[in-house]
């Protein structure tokens, strides 16, 4: 007996058809659907990113601490390497890619920590398609928007696709984890548990994360459930990266003064962060060689005027885009206040070079894109339409950053293939991107 009956599709998508035949036929449609729809959506966000630099997968260069740090410690040391911390804390994510060297052949290895890049930035846009994400943000158009503009975030040069930089795409998806609904089955509950001590012990977010994340439980009235277990999580990551920071303090981060001042500042935020966003940090670069933005007063204006919307965005949006404006600031603050990036001139006006420092911008970038989406539905006509416009144009942003060069050749490969064939004792040297004169490391084959 045939019967008609529309079929929801899954994972927060308002979209339905109607199926008519046998109950069991249209039992395994329904079922095909819930399978397929957010597969193909998942698969297509990760085409979206590989699309901007498809040689980082094809083709796989390692970049920067992936070859000194990361293999090197893991082949001459082991397990125990887990242990020695980078630039004062515990980087466990790159060191665990690293044991990939004593696992695999090592021309093997670009490509295994390309993956794990591609997979560790795409995670968040992949939450963000679920039902949670539906829960987190109800309006379709705009999740959408945010997971577009996610995956290709202008002024993100350091932070694309490499194993070095992805604490700052796990940062997210630790606090899309305290901040969306819990997981219904034990099963997703442990492993997100299990994923926030990776990540706490991956960086020093858990700082900001943990007392954000006992707020959200003292919100939900749930100290004893697993909001409480989240908690107790990051606090104690938090307490063990403390300990390494206090450990090391005086032995890491021997860099030139900060040299901050008010006008650096600006500059720095202004081009970085909110021009960055729209216009995309090459016109940024073509921006800063006019004497208008060397006057103090232009980029000094141009801050008042975004920390002026962003301010109206606090004051209007969720509590869920509240707090991750809070996270968001404060670890750009802490970043600001002890920034790696120059060993010959001061640190803020290394800052000031578009791009340099990109890894300290994607969260308030995408605090700002996500404050443009709170106003973007405001009741006033005026601010609806201002936020929609500048929305608009950060589709020149994204269009402008969007492709990056390919990698200059390492010729990883060919030290590779003459490691596996060198005797015990001989040393062969590595190179890798982004400069394979700058960044190089040497294995002695054991």
């Amino acid at each position: 007996m045939n019967r008609s009956k529309r079929i929801i599709f899954p994972r927060g998508f308002a979209i339905e058809i109607s199926a008519t035949g046998t109950e069991a036929q249209i039992h395994r449609l329904d079922q095909a659907h819930r399978f397929l729809f957010p597969v193909t959506l998942w698969l297509l966000a990760l085409l979206l990113l590989v699309s901007r630099d498809p040689y980082r997968l094809i083709d796989a260069p390692l970049w920067a601490e992936d070859g000194p740090l990361w293999i090197y410690d893991a082949y001459n040391t082991g397990i125990a390497s887990l242990l020695i911390p980078h630039t004062g804390y515990l980087q466990t994510f790159p060191r665990l890619i690293g044991f990939s060297t004593n696992l695999v052949p090592l021309e093997w290895v670009p490509t295994i920590f390309a993956l794990a890049g591609f997979l560790t930035q795409v995670l968040p846009a992949w939450l963000m398609l679920t039902a949670r994400g539906k829960t987190l943000i109800p309006n379709l158009w705009a999740r959408l928007l945010l997971i577009l503009f996610y995956l290709g975030v202008p002024n993100s040069f350091e932070t694309f696709v490499n194993v070095t930089n992805a604490q700052w795409h796990i940062a997210i998806v630790m606090f899309l984890i305290i901040i969306m609904t819990v997981p219904k089955t034990r099963f997703w509950r442990i492993v997100e548990y299990l994923y926030l001590v990776i990540g706490g012990l991956s960086g020093p977010f858990s700082f900001v994360l943990a007392p954000l994340a006992w707020w959200q439980a003292r919100t939900e009235f749930s100290f004893r459930g697993a909001r409480g277990v989240q908690a107790l999580m990051l606090t104690l990551t938090a307490l063990i990266q403390a300990g390494f920071v206090i450990a090391s303090a005086g032995s890491e981060r021997h860099l030139q003064p900060l040299g901050a001042t008010l006008t650096g500042f600006a500059r720095i935020t202004v081009g970085q962060i909110f021009l960055a966003a729209i216009i995309g940090s090459k016109h940024v670069s073509r921006l800063e060689q006019m004497p208008l933005w060397h006057a103090d007063i232009f980029p000094l204006l141009l801050l008042i005027v975004f920390l002026a919307v962003m301010q109206l965005a606090f004051r209007k949006g969720p509590p869920a885009y509240r707090v991750f404006t809070i996270f968001a600031v404060l670890i750009f603050a802490s970043a600001l206040v002890s920034p790696v990036i120059s060993n010959t001139q001061p640190q803020w006006d290394a800052l000031e070079v578009p791009g340099a420092g990109s890894r300290y911008y994607l969260l308030p970038t995408l605090a700002w894109f996500a404050g443009l989406l709170v106003l973007a539905a405001d009741p006033r006509k005026f601010t609806r339409r201002a936020a929609r416009l500048v929305i608009l144009l950060t589709a020149i942003g994204v269009r402008t950053d969007w492709e990056y060069l390919r990698e200059p050749e390492t010729h990883f490969f060919e030290a590779a293939k003459l490691f596996d064939t060198v005797p015990p004792g001989t040393k062969v040297i590595f190179r890798e991107a982004p400069d394979p004169n700058v960044w190089l490391f040497s294995l002695t084959k054991k």
